[in-house]
């Protein structure tokens, strides 16, 4: 498996990555059918200059569901390190696309998340 690259520096060289698979590793954030992998967190907030990828699979806080507790009481379901793995797309929107493998990192575990 190869090695992770940041969310930083994947998108430093966007043009270089387009169109190929990578395992992302950064800060995994799911709240309301939105799903992102970005920078590390400097505070709870997701604003616009945090460098962020978008992440498209159709309900994947339904699978996060199933394997990890979601937190309660906040703007997200998730927001946890963790790596991805997909085709990225470099475009206007940075994405991911067929997703592969998501790693959610917990102080007790890694949890493993079918996709």
């Amino acid at each position: 498996m190869e090695t992770p690259i940041s969310v930083e520096a994947l998108l430093a060289q966007a043009q270089r990555y387009d169109g190929q698979p990578v395992a992302v590793e950064g800060q995994f954030i799911a709240m309301f059918s939105k799903a992102f992998i970005s920078a590390p967190r400097e505070s709870l907030e997701l604003t616009p200059e945090r460098p962020r990828i978008r992440l498209e699979y159709p309900n994947i806080e339904d699978r996060c569901f199933q394997v990890v507790s979601a937190y309660v009481g906040g703007p997200w379901y998730y927001n946890d390190p963790a790596v991805v793995r997909g085709r990225f797309l470099a475009g206007p929107e940075p994405r991911l696309v067929e997703l592969s493998e998501l790693i959610i990192r917990r102080p007790d575990a890694e949890h493993r998340v079918a996709l």
